[in-house]
């Protein structure tokens, strides 16, 4: 019976960059191996065939049983054997096939030192950990080879059913790979605890690791479902199983065989449990924040997740609930890109850079101009940040959108926070301007008016009703602001210019200051 995970049913919203290095490493690292071992039991198999040529007393008259052995333990031994280790104490401690005897040893130690001679070095021996080294580097290269083809299939199989989701949930590529560091370290110092006084049998493999990503899965997406083949006989399904039940299952089922000594067939065990309970712990310890911080939304990726596994689309009886899920799920994706927005609206304003902050801003008006309210909000979150031009440059699109609705008292209210920020305001549109005084005056909001329309005509590059925006401002000064000889002053020039438009407003303003 198979029973294997192969991916998180979670949309991944981005690339798990980290994930996928890892196992590319993992996979030329295993390529390299494959090269090296073929080098070598290639050499073995020439070496030992010539042992056993019909006039050669060597194999035949060897301890060995034939030529098959012979490859082998030449082998394991240019593979496995450390340069500080003893050649004759490593073949009596691994010798497995005819049995140690002190003739089959020597026989084995005088034709290793000729085979070896000049033979490339193993590559799996400067990679792997031995426990008894304690050297953080093997632990590394270690977690990143493997034994065979099986090994690395079934350990990147799982390394993938887990870790990338867990990469895109933990959102900090640095924390991951601290998170996949700390459970390389702590399976193999485990190990290497465990093994103090007994023989320091090395180790390779992504399991440790693997198990560490599992037990993190539990603590940081319990609920996710993991996509799970599941073959037995003619039964051919994949079944979604949370994620919390597989750690269960996996890392409880090794420490069954760990603590009742069971058959581990080569398999590590002892890294398998310390990993998983390293990761899951290690979720605790660093990732309890933001797992708080990701439940809303993990909750609704796994229920929306099940509806479309679960909902016949065209069973008119689910049809309401799930377009009613449906817009729930797209009310909060179109928040979370919101968030994004202003997330990178409030760096771009704190570090200066003001230019590409309103590129942003108005990068998306087009389409967003028909919700002031969207705006409106972005100006008081806005508000709060130090003040900028993207600031100012939201107060024009707010009072842009609101002149555009007859909404004058509301754009006025606007214009007089923008007042507050810089005395220089100006407006998105010159035509605008003469709208928004006018409807300040009416509300006798006469400081702002005048401030708006002051010296409008060097602000504007007389892009607007130069005439009309003059006699507005000596209005002002007349009638509201008791600076009657800066009028009188601005009434003379206005009459010098001898303009064409306004003549008759022009005439009675005048005769009525001269009154």
């Amino acid at each position: 019976m198979f029973f294997i995970p192969y991916s998180t049913e979670l949309k991944l919203n981005k690339l798990p960059v980290v994930t996928y290095a890892v196992m590319i490493i993992c996979s030329v690292i295993f390529f390299l191996q494959y090269q090296n071992n073929s080098t070598i039991l290639q050499a073995a198999t020439l070496y030992c065939q010539s042992l056993s040529e019909a006039n050669s007393p060597g194999l035949n008259e060897s301890p060995l049983n034939g030529r098959r052995e012979c490859v082998e333990i030449l082998t394991d031994i240019h593979v496995y054997l450390r340069d500080d280790w003893d050649l004759q104490q490593f073949i009596s401690d691994n010798l497995l096939y005819s049995g140690s005897t002190g003739m089959t040893v020597k026989f084995i130690e005088k034709h290793y030192l000729i085979f070896s001679e000049d033979l490339i070095s193993g590559l799996n021996k400067s990679i792997m950990y031995y426990p008894d080294s304690w050297n953080p580097l093997k632990m590394i290269t270690s977690s990143l080879a493997h034994g065979d083809l099986g090994h690395i299939f079934f350990n990147l199989l799982f390394f993938f059913a887990f870790t990338p989701a867990l990469e895109i949930l933990i959102s900090n590529s640095w924390k991951f790979i601290k998170a996949l560091l700390l459970i390389a370290f702590s399976t193999h110092i485990t190990y290497s605890l465990i093994s103090i006084g007994t023989h320091p049998v090395p180790t390779l493999g992504l399991s440790g690791v693997v198990s560490g990503m599992i037990g993190l899965a539990a603590y940081l997406m319990p609920e996710a479902k993991i996509r799970v083949f599941v073959w037995f006989f003619t039964f051919l399904k994949t079944v979604y199983i949370p994620a919390w039940i597989l750690a269960l299952w996996y890392i409880g089922w090794d420490s069954w065989d760990l603590l009742n000594d069971g058959n581990n067939g080569g398999v590590n065990l002892i890294a398998h449990v310390s990993g998983g309970i390293t990761g899951y712990f290690l979720g605790k310890l660093w990732f309890k924040e933001r797992r708080q911080d990701i439940k809303d939304e993990l909750k609704e990726e796994i229920n929306y997740r099940r509806y479309s596994r679960n909902i016949n689309t065209f069973d008119a009886s689910y049809i309401g609930g799930k377009q009613q899920f449906d817009d729930r799920i797209r009310s909060k994706n179109a928040e979370r890109e919101c968030e994004a927005h202003l997330s990178k609206l409030y760096t771009y304003v704190q570090t200066e850079r003001d230019s590409d902050a309103v590129v942003l801003l108005l990068d998306d008006f087009e389409y967003k101009q028909g919700s002031v309210e969207i705006y409106e909000e972005l100006f008081d979150r806005m508000s709060q940040w130090q003040p900028s031009r993207a600031f100012l440059c939201v107060g024009r699109l707010v009072i842009y959108l609101l002149l555009n609705t007859q909404r004058f008292s509301a754009a006025v209210s606007y214009a007089e926070k923008c007042q507050l920020v810089s005395k220089d305001f100006v407006l998105a549109q010159a035509g605008e301007l003469i709208l928004l005084t006018q409807s300040a005056i009416k509300l006798q909001k006469y400081e702002l008016a005048y401030c708006l329309i002051n010296n409008a005509n060097s602000r504007y590059n007389g892009e607007f009703d130069a005439v009309h925006c003059r006699l507005l401002e000596i209005e002002l000064l007349w009638y509201h602001l008791e600076a009657a000889n800066k009028a009188r002053d601005l009434m003379k020039q206005l009459l010098a210019l001898k303009p064409v438009t306004h003549r008759q407003e022009i005439m009675q303003l005048a005769t009525q200051m001269q009154g």
